[in-house]
């Protein structure tokens, strides 16, 4: 099964109860996720347009700056894509279409984003040249929630071992291991559409700062900062102590960097044409 038709399947089971079972969807995540959006686009001026790839239910079109006043979603799952239409987002258009080949004219899109996808895509690359593409010049890319590949290596590797872990490593272990049968058992999801749908968390490693300063610079991308989010545990940390714990332990851990990197389980971009 193709990478499209998998997460079609994919997504279809997942819209009904996506916003009440994605974590990305708890509200610390949104206020981190908004305030990012405004710093990136500051500088872009008013009345912007935005393209949206992978929409979904509309995660990031809700959470824009009132500069935007055009707002592509773009989603391959018409189930994912019904929900969002029925919220009347204030100057929203739908495209059902693929990421590879949206269909908008050549620099017509001011800033395009694109939240946890990226691992959902068979060739990210593609989708970087079409952002590319429709993004005018200054225009911005910004794509968030990736998995990191040092994190998630990291991962693999200790399943194969004894232990015993802490309780938040164990966690992440079971969440691993156990996935494929989850989505089975939860959603009727087979194996083989999780894999095809999610193909660089399946059966691949995730990404690497590396790989995709390197994809951004073959699209002409400038200004590109890669960044490292969400340090294993920092929820526990957020809701149990504190959130300004949790603050500064990721801010120290970013000080450490490159050296602790595989304890962040995403990253994030944004660059500049």
């Amino acid at each position: 099964m193709d990478s499209i038709s998998a997460n079609r399947l994919l997504h279809a089971r997942l819209a009904p109860t996506y916003e009440i079972d994605e974590p990305h969807n708890r509200e610390e995540n949104k206020l981190k996720v908004r305030s990012r959006i405004n710093d990136l686009t500051a500088k872009l001026g008013e009345n912007l347009t935005i393209a949206d790839m992978g929409c979904g239910t509309g995660f990031i079109l809700e959470l824009l700056p009132k500069r935007f006043t055009r707002l592509i979603g773009i989603d391959t799952t018409p189930e994912m894509l019904e929900i969002l239409s029925s919220k009347l987002i204030p100057g929203l258009e739908i495209l059902e279409r693929s990421v590879y080949h949206t269909g908008l004219p050549d620099s017509s899109v001011d800033f395009v984003t694109g939240y946890s996808v990226l691992d959902h895509f068979e060739s990210p690359l593609a989708s970087i040249k079409e952002a590319a593409r429709i993004l005018k010049p200054g225009g911005c890319l910004y794509m968030d929630l990736i998995p990191n590949g040092n994190f998630w290596r990291a991962l693999r590797d200790l399943t194969v071992d004894s232990g015993p872990y802490d309780q938040l490593v164990q966690r992440e272990i079971d969440e691993v291991v156990k996935h494929a049968e989850k989505m089975a058992t939860r959603y009727g999801i087979s194996a083989e559409v999780l894999e095809a749908a999610e193909p660089h968390k399946e059966t691949g490693d995730g990404f690497t700062t590396a790989v995709l300063t390197t994809w951004l610079e073959l699209c002409r991308f400038r200004d590109i900062s890669v960044n490292h989010e969400w340090f294993l545990g920092e929820g526990h940390v957020f809701h149990k102590q504190s959130p300004l714990e949790a603050t500064t332990i990721s801010e120290h851990l970013q000080r450490l960097l490159p050296m602790s990197s595989l304890h962040f389980k995403y990253l994030w971009f944004a660059a500049y044409l």
